[in-house]
């Protein structure tokens, strides 16, 4: 029976969030697949199933966001917010969902809810 216990809260900082998001976006875009992406970072090939994965503490790090912008093609900017984002850490709220087969590197979590985390 599905319930509240189907729900997950994560903490995270919400540039960390940001540019997770952008890249998972833009790599999708790209139709590349989360091994591809690893590999051209020189990662581990799991390294951005890990960090797109929101249970888990792996994030990118300031050198990643120069990597990344030479393997999606695009400016380290489009990967960073236009203006200072409102807060540093935010409580997300994640729900499973089910995925085709086909819709490898989609994320298994929606995020139903985001919210400060309390001081």
């Amino acid at each position: 029976m599905a319930g509240r216990k189907d729900t997950i809260d994560v903490v995270i900082s919400e540039i960390d969030l940001f540019v997770i998001n952008k890249a998972r976006e833009l790599r999708v875009l790209r139709q590349l697949s989360q091994v591809d992406l690893s590999i051209s970072l020189g990662m581990s090939e799991g390294a951005v199933g890990k960090i797109e994965n929101p249970k888990l503490r792996d994030k990118y790090n300031i050198r990643h966001i120069n990597l990344l912008a030479k393997a999606l093609n695009c400016s380290p900017q489009d990967l960073l917010p236009g203006k200072p984002l409102e807060h540093d850490i935010v409580k997300i709220k994640l729900r499973p969902v089910k995925q085709p087969a086909s819709a490898k590197g989609s994320p298994n979590y929606e995020i139903i809810k985001i919210q400060p985390a309390k001081d």
